[in-house]
């Protein structure tokens, strides 16, 4: 069978664009023609003569002559002027003296174009729009010229402002690039990494690259990866490039040989992930026994990748052979207040009277790093920072009829486990921390009070934005056949009776600006009360059922006799339900992503954004949402049910 290829249009041009730089270019006339072809040479960098009566040149022309910009002959056309020229344009009111000069051409073999004649014309000129190293030209192969030019005014006005900005500027970073990687060698990657540049950055964000944007881009080429935007902005005024994270960890190779006080937290996408109480044994994690366990976790690592029995990080988004040969692998403890990114700003929550009551045990995290020579994966455990836990608490599943004295010494408790690793890497590692510690680790499924808890209470702690990224909240919707419907439907069809029916998920968007008027709105008009009747509202069974499998799902802490003050929400699901007659509190309604300038916070990944320093806001924010995430460990009263 023969291959499908393009079919051939006919009657065509070949659009080329002729590089005139230095060449003589002759222009025969000065009217309002001329000058248009005078300054398109003119822009080419070309030498310009120009032959006509001075009485003939119109305005622009005889600037450009007063201004040295072209060589004026000042005298009607004569063969000799042919001599030399590589270009001939005609642009005359005289029909017959210009076939005649377009007959002279082509004995000599100058190509020539002749205006308003196209049978006579080697070349066209079509309607160019120009923005620094941008042209865009639009030929209707002599037919329309006019019709040209009004398609040009509209495909320029399509394009982004200054995009002409962004081409010099990719165009500069490409220079640059070849200073770092000057080989011939380098370049297949050097084309693969600026395809990657191209391709995830907007016009508009490209316009504003900076010379600092550029420096900071070219950090990220040895690991052949592209820094999201934020990030690339996060990065101006000096912030360490090893301090954020970009794609699960991967940011070019590790340079410094010291040993970070805390882990990166900030501008960082974990998973979550809840574990049950690390049994460590009377002598605790000291300073020695880490070191040991680094080295058994290290020799697990290159003893499976050996083996070829977790050979699956090949189809991560980095491989092993992107991040290179395992460096090290260490387990340390850190501070809970050094997540913040500055040990100065613990005076911030010195006074905060649930941190005033935690013990030193409850204050401190364990950090695992895994370090590869092109990546760094990272993980963190974390206490719940709740004060209603006792030291000697014996744990759920403890008999307590016996006799045996529960000592909780013998236990570290940090229910909360955030990873940030390629999948295949997370399995190896928690399987590796139940082994050791006697512990079972499990995904941390987030629901929807813990979503708006964290969104409330940043709102409180840290104050609404008047600008940047619009706040986006993702509701899904749990909704349950019905065993009549599902044997209608399903014995026949053989459609497969697990698959969700309906809608599965509304995106809700509000701009910055519109973001303190339904916080005013919800504090002036307090709790919304749906005035629709329904079955659940009074059954916790049924409330239950509809919600799903998730406590944290179903909206059930608003019928506490104390709920919490969300007056955001209760706006929000005002306007919802005014609109779109949505009730947002039904069971079966789910909040499982909020997205803002903040964080972004989803069913089982989270990221605190942090733009230039920690400020004394942020520490605050950061703060509260860790806690959050702990007041939902404890909920349910156990790490890892």
């Amino acid at each position: 069978m023969a291959k499908k290829f393009p079919d051939v249009q006919p009657g065509g041009s070949l659009i080329l664009a002729w590089q005139v730089k230095g060449k003589k270019v002759l222009v025969v006339g000065g009217g309002e023609v001329a000058a248009g072809r005078i300054l398109n040479c003119l822009n080419a960098d070309a030498n310009v003569t120009v032959v006509c009566p001075a009485s003939g040149l119109n305005e622009e022309v005889a600037f450009r002559v007063s201004q040295g910009q072209v060589t004026h002959v000042d005298r009607v056309f004569e063969p000799s002027d042919l001599d030399g020229a590589d270009m001939v344009l005609v642009a005359i009111d005289d029909p017959a003296a210009s076939t005649t000069i377009w007959k002279l051409c082509k004995e000599k073999k100058v190509p020539a174009n002749i205006a308003d004649v196209p049978p006579e014309c080697d070349f066209y000129f079509g309607s160019v729009h120009r923005d620094g190293p941008l042209q865009i030209m639009v030929s209707t192969n002599g037919k329309g010229p006019r019709l040209a030019a009004s398609l040009r005014r509209f495909i320029a006005a399509q394009l982004p402002k200054n995009c002409g900005n962004a081409i010099e500027a990719i165009g500069e970073l490409r220079t640059r690039l070849r200073k770092v990687a000057p080989n011939p060698e380098d370049g297949p990657k050097r084309m693969q990494w600026m395809s990657k540049v191209s391709d995830a950055y907007r016009w508009d964000d490209m316009c504003n690259l900076t010379v600092e944007d550029m420096e900071n881009l070219l950090l990220f080429y040895p690991a052949n990866k592209v820094p999201a935007i934020d990030v690339l902005f996060a990065l101006r005024g000096g912030t360490d490039v090893k301090k954020l994270d970009v794609f699960d960890g991967s940011f070019g190779p590790h340079q410094s040989s010291g040993e970070e006080s805390s882990p990166p937290f900030f501008n960082t996408t974990f998973s979550t992930h809840r574990i049950s109480p690390l049994f460590i044994g009377p002598e605790g994690l000291t300073a020695a026994r880490l070191q040991h366990l680094a080295r058994r976790l290290r020799d697990t690592l290159v003893g499976d990748v050996v083996r070829g029995i977790q050979v699956g990080l090949e189809a991560t988004d980095t491989p092993a052979g992107q991040v290179g040969p395992l460096r090290s692998v260490s387990l340390s403890w850190f501070q809970a207040q050094g997540l913040l990114g500055d040990a100065a700003l613990g005076d911030e929550l010195a006074g905060d009277e649930t941190w005033g009551r935690l013990s030193e045990d409850q204050k401190r995290g364990l950090w695992v790093e895994i370090r590869h020579e092109n990546a760094t994966y990272v993980a963190m455990l974390l206490p719940a920072f709740a004060t209603d836990r006792g030291a000697s608490k014996p744990l759920p599943w403890a008999d307590g009829a016996g006799t045996t004295q529960f000592d909780g010494s013998q236990f570290a408790h940090l229910p909360l486990l955030l990873l940030r690793m390629p999948q295949a890497l997370k399995s190896v590692v928690s399987e590796w921390l139940s082994s050791v510690f006697d512990c079972r680790v499990s995904k941390l499924a987030l629901g929807t009070k813990t979503l708006v808890s964290v969104w409330e209470g940043w709102i409180k702690t840290g104050g609404l934005p008047s600008k940047g990224p619009d706040f986006v909240l993702t509701l899904s919707f749990n909704a349950p056949i019905p065993d009549t419907q599902a044997a209608m439907t399903g014995a026949d069809d053989g459609a497969d009776s697990t698959e969700e029916a309906g809608l599965r998920a509304l995106e809700i968007t509000v701009s910055p600006s519109d973001l303190r008027r339904f916080l005013r709105a919800g504090e002036e008009n307090g709790p919304h009360r749906p005035s629709t009747m329904n079955t659940w509202s009074k059954d916790p069974r049924e409330r239950r059922r509809l919600a799903g499998s998730n406590a944290d799902d179903g909206w059930t802490w608003r019928t506490d006799s104390q709920p919490p003050e969300h007056p955001f929400t209760e706006a929000l699901a005002r306007y919802l339900d005014h609109h779109l007659a949505l009730n947002l509190f039904h069971p079966g309604v789910r909040v499982v992503q909020i997205s803002c300038g903040a964080f972004v916070l989803a069913q089982s990944r989270m990221k605190i954004v942090k733009l230039g320093d920690v400020t004394a806001d942020l520490a605050r924010a950061a703060w509260m949402f860790v806690t959050q995430l702990g007041a939902r460990l404890q909920d349910e009263g156990l790490a890892a049910a």
